[in-house]
């Protein structure tokens, strides 16, 4: 690492390639101007050097629920572990995020509240990026450069031709998905069931692509046209009118159809509209926090434009939305003989609110708005938190509610074909027994041919006082703690609302109860297991 007064470090933390693009962007630039500049991921930053560094710019994302990104960790744990001092250094961070989650933005935050905590000189605020994050982030890292570029000296460039502001994201627009032909489609939980819950099994013949047990299958899903055409009847907007799309001209009912985030709104979002709508009760709205977040929960686009009314041109309303993300479901079958089919589960989200119907747009994407035989746009995304052990003799302690048993299928049809040595514990919560038992057949044989040592299930309606998976966790505590202190890996799958944390508190109780610890030395603990790797999650 060559750093000097002189010299511009470009850090990054990236995930899916997004804060290496940007970081990639501003060393371009910097260059670009006769700056010296180094281009360093987190990962192999030499840490021994971090008090030499002058000038910083940090591009991170966020995973999950406010975690760094596996590229990130081992540099977001040493600056807050390490007394470190910074005063000599002048940084500015920029963070990547999904304003979906709670903790929007949160390494990002974490690194930048921490430089300035071990004395380093804050150039800029902490620019936030949502999921629409180009033109933001082209424009940060002009600004910024320009601002380092004030107090650096610069060699004489032989070539200055204008600069390109362009990102070179390495993943899939949606243009470069793989067509996956739906080859099957079943529902799990029997006929007419209350949350419909399916399986669809994917063709990936010849596509190149390959996923592990913890992998997710990115699914690129359109709007409903029916949504479409209520949103501009409210909007009064005309659906043949054109307007720009990247490089093309789109009439807007197309762009909406297959551009645009319309049935899930964020706060981040809300407060957009509030700035173009100039409506009185949702300036009240978003003045309230609280009120703000549990207004967005369960809306959608046109549920905002009809309960806020405003006047604002179509080029105003679009500036609003977020682009539309495509969805991600655990890959739910491992086969290294087959490796060209993959399962996915999937929950149709489809409710009343307000007396409107609200359906999600990927699962009724995949129910009701293709066939079996068609082509489904997918990709592969690595999920490097969500991983077996390489030690097949690892005990496994899997805890799942709902759609969270699909990676746990894959890994028991795994572990079957490695014929694994370690132990396999399964926790399976879901509503109804007779019903909602996803895979049953299969689990119990992996039951009955030994493979699965353990299976507790609870079904929170089949009794009249409500059983939930925490409950089964306390009832096996003592079991549950000795595999712990044997080594045990445990895998938590679910809704991060109704499941995820309620199990943490569990195996908290269980780890202190048992352990002989305070609940604070056993949080303590429980974050060593997830620092190590041997407490992983994929909550939803």
């Amino acid at each position: 690492m060559i750093s000097n007064n002189n010299t511009l470090t470009i850090l990054y933390g990236s995930r899916t390639g997004n804060s290496k693009a940007v970081a990639l962007l501003a060393h371009e630039y910097a260059t670009h101007l006769g700056i010296e500049s180094e281009f360093v991921s987190m990962e192999e930053l030499d840490f021994s050097s971090i008090e030499t560094i002058k000038n910083l710019m940090v591009t991170v994302s966020t995973h999950g629920e406010g975690e760094p990104p596996v590229a990130a960790e081992s540099f977001h744990s040493f600056i807050y572990t390490n007394a470190l001092n910074l005063t000599s250094c002048k940084y500015a961070v920029l963070g990547l995020g999904d304003s979906s989650y709670r903790y929007f933005c949160q390494t990002g935050e974490d690194i930048d509240n921490q430089l300035k905590q071990l004395g380093g000189q804050r150039q800029s605020e902490l620019e936030k990026c949502d999921i629409d994050f180009e033109e933001k982030s082209k424009n940060w890292v002009k600004n910024t450069v320009d601002l380092f570029k004030s107090n650096l000296e610069t060699k004489e460039v032989k070539v200055k031709d204008n600069f390109i502001f362009d990102l070179k994201l390495e993943d899939g627009v949606q243009a470069n998905a793989y067509k996956a032909k739906l080859l099957k489609r079943e529902v799990l939980n029997g006929e007419n069931p209350e949350y419909p819950t399916m399986n669809l099994k994917l063709s990936l013949k010849d596509s190149g692509l390959e996923f592990h047990p913890g992998d997710t299958i990115g699914v690129y899903a359109i709007n409903s046209r029916l949504l479409i055409d209520k949103l501009l009847k409210q909007l009064k907007f005309d659906p043949t009118y054109s307007i720009q799309q990247g490089d093309q001209n789109l009439m807007l009912k197309e762009a909406l159809i297959h551009h645009y985030e319309l049935t899930q709104i964020t706060p981040v979002m809300v407060k957009k509209y509030a700035a173009v709508c100039n409506n009185a009760l949702l300036d009240a709205l978003i003045l309230d926090k609280n009120a703000l977040a549990t207004y967005s929960t369960d809306r959608n686009v046109l549920d905002l434009v009809i309960d806020y009314p405003g006047q604002y041109s179509i080029e105003e309303f679009l500036s609003v939305l977020r682009k539309l993300m495509p969805r991600n479901y655990s890959a739910a079958s491992f086969d290294s003989e087959n490796p060209e089919y993959v399962d996915i589960t999937v929950r149709v989200v489809d409710y009343e609110k307000d007396v409107r119907r609200h359906e999600g747009v990927c699962s009724s994407f995949l129910s009701t708005r293709i066939e079996v035989g068609e082509n489904i746009p997918v990709f592969v995304e690595r999920n490097e938190r969500f991983q077996l052990p390489d030690n097949n003799a690892d005990a496994v302690i899997m805890i799942s509610a709902g759609t969270g048993i699909a990676p746990f299928r894959s890994f028991l049809q795994y572990r079957n074909l490695q014929q694994a040595e370690g132990k396999n514990w399964l926790f399976f919560g879901e509503r109804n027994s007779q019903t909602d038992f996803f895979y049953k057949d299969e689990i119990l044989s992996y039951q009955e041919k030994g493979l699965l040592n353990n299976l507790n299930t609870t079904f929170s309606r089949d009794q009249e006082n409500k059983n939930y998976i925490y409950h089964s966790l306390l009832e096996q505590g003592t079991e549950v703690y000795n595999w712990i202190d044997a080594g045990a890996k445990i895998f938590i799958c679910g809704n991060k609302r109704t499941m995820a944390n309620d199990v943490k508190n569990a195996l908290t109780d269980i780890i202190s109860s048992n352990g002989g610890m305070s609940k604070t030395a056993a949080n303590d603990y429980l974050e060593q297991m997830r620092q190590s790797r041997k407490l992983q999650e994929d909550v939803y």
